[in-house]
């Protein structure tokens, strides 16, 4: 028997206003059960409607002003305090297309990493473009690969730790010497491969590495672009997916940059007659 056919039995017997010991006990308990049941219901409607709040991954993209147009000229851009830097490219936006000499992340004396870009020669200047994001409990190291050799496609690699919750967030290429032909990330394997173009004298991969409980990354790459100056690739990240880093990859040499617009990664052609693509780097 039920305790709650039990208290049905006992008001049977006890009926209204009869008082022995029996009744009493059966009164008392029928008023501590209906006082629990109504404490049930209120944790159930509030978890309907309140339920328990998580702190969401957000992200932001910050620009550097633009460098000046010496050779090796660099520009930076630093994230907010209570943020990671998570990915680094960088961007052409004048006519001496193609002149870029990549970027990579410098950790100054302070401790605190920034995103450089570096203008190449006969340049007009470059800006450097940072991911930053606000994640849970994220930390991120910076590595930069050996030199790679100067034949064309000739690729440096750096590869993110193994280690538990670790991804690559984070894929660029960095020169001296102009005539790159970008970088590609395989993030499954949490390696970064930078190209040398034709005529370069070698390249260095940038990886950024971040740690978070129960990361996961993948990459996305658009479609070929056209062929033309300034002719745009795109891609986006998979709804509930956040995009940590952007930027571009050609077989040909000529890129102006990559960035991040609108939660979309582009990657610009800085033309002769070739194509480019854009490569983001997604995670939750």
């Amino acid at each position: 028997m039920t305790i709650t056919m039990l208290i049905l039995v006992l008001a049977g017997l006890c009926g209204i206003g009869r008082s022995t010991p029996l009744c009493d006990w059966s009164k008392q308990l029928e008023i501590r059960l209906s006082a629990m049941e109504d404490r049930m219901e209120t944790v159930e409607e509030h978890g309907k409607v309140m339920p328990q709040p998580s702190v969401q991954p957000t992200c932001v993209t910050r620009w550097s002003d633009i460098s000046g147009t010496e050779d090796d000229a660099l520009s930076y851009v630093q994230c907010e305090h209570n943020e990671v830097l998570t990915g680094c490219s960088s961007y052409l936006p004048g006519s001496a297309h193609g002149t870029r000499d990549g970027e990579y992340v410098h950790t100054g004396k302070d401790g605190k990493p920034a995103c450089v870009a570096r203008n190449g020669a006969d340049g007009t200047g470059v800006k450097a473009v940072a991911r930053c994001c606000n994640w849970p409990e994220m930390s991120c190291i910076y590595e930069t690969g050996p030199r790679s050799l100067s034949d064309d496609d000739d690729r440096s690699t750096v590869t993110c730790p193994d280690a538990p919750d670790t991804y690559l967030t984070g894929c660029s290429s960095s020169t001296y010497w102009q005539n790159m032909d970008g970088a590609t990330p395989d993030v499954d394997e949490g390696k970064c491969y930078a190209y040398n173009g034709g005529f370069g004298n070698g390249v260095f991969s940038e990886a950024v590495c971040c740690t978070s409980p129960n990361l996961i990354c993948k990459d996305e790459w658009s479609e070929k672009s056209g062929g033309e100056v300034n002719d745009r690739a795109s891609v986006h990240c998979d709804s509930g997916w956040t995009m940590t880093s952007c930027n571009v990859h050609s077989y040909f040499r000529n890129t102006d940059g990559a960035f991040i617009d609108r939660e979309n990664c582009i990657a610009v052609n800085g033309g002769n007659g070739q194509y480019v693509y854009a490569i983001a780097i997604c995670c939750q």
